[in-house]
């Protein structure tokens, strides 16, 4: 179940992100990096899915996965999808 969910994520996230790496979302300002999030999350609840925490806390995850400069050539949406399913039960997407 959690690989398609994890591929619903990724998809979303894709389309929203335009495949932006982490060296762009970090010259991103605060505001903008919410604005991305929130899209997101509201594109995903009109999916269907159920959305445990709020788009704050997904920037400041993604913030911290980035901080790393050896992370910061991955693609945004990869690693939303890491932290998504990372940390456990974040979306229910089943309906």
């Amino acid at each position: 179940m959690k690989r398609i969910i994890f591929a619903v994520l990724l998809v979303g996230f894709q389309l929203a992100a335009n495949a932006d790496t982490g060296n762009d979302w970090m010259a991103k300002s605060e505001s903008a990096k919410l604005e991305k999030m929130s899209s997101v999350i509201s594109n995903m609840k009109g999916k269907g899915c159920t959305i445990r925490f709020d788009a704050k806390y997904y920037v400041r995850q993604i913030n911290a996965f980035f901080a790393r400069r050896e992370n910061r050539g991955m693609q945004v949406h990869e690693a939303f999808g890491l932290i998504a399913t990372g940390a456990g039960e974040d979306f229910d997407c089943r309906g």
